[in-house]
């Protein structure tokens, strides 16, 4: 039996740093080369717009309606995304009712989806994902062109 000197106790802590180095490299190698950090585009031009928005949230919520979306899964990756816009109790009509599906780690796969009436205040869609995992719904309804109500969601997909 060989017994422990120094250095084999040195060799055994540089090697046990190496490897946990070795590790967090890696790691950081591959978060920064598979997500770019950039969630929007031209940040500081909607950062400088910051009142305006809060201004919209404001009217949205003067509105006072009640907005839903639904998800009923169809099969695999396969959904139908309903969405319910209800005032008072009565189904909004009239709306031009969008779906932008993002995954939030790329946006290869990002698309903008038309929802259709399907009865007083109800909007739906269906829709086969590409992937499963982690995806943010973004509903925005127009009246009249205007933008009028937005709705943001995240849905983990299987």
């Amino acid at each position: 039996m060989k017994q422990l000197s120094g250095r084999h106790v040195l060799y055994m802590f540089l090697g046990f740093f190496g490897i946990v180095f070795l590790a967090n490299f890696v790691f950081v190698y591959l978060a920064v080369d598979t997500f770019t950090g950039v969630e929007t585009d031209q940040a500081y031009i909607k950062g400088l717009s910051y009142n305006e928005i809060l201004e919209e949230a404001e009217a949205q919520d003067a509105l006072g309606w009640d907005v839903a979306i639904e998800r009923e899964v169809l099969g695999p990756r396969h959904w139908r995304i309903v969405a319910t816009f209800e005032e008072a109790g009565r189904g909004v009509r009239d709306l031009a009712v969008s779906l932008e599906i993002r995954r939030p780690a790329a946006d290869e796969h990002d698309e903008i989806l038309e929802l259709r009436p399907d009865g007083p205040g109800r909007y739906t869609t269906d829709y086969v994902f590409p992937l499963e995992g982690q995806w943010t719904l973004r509903l925005l309804a127009e009246a009249g062109g205007e933008p009028i109500y937005r709705l943001e969601q995240r849905a983990w997909v299987r």
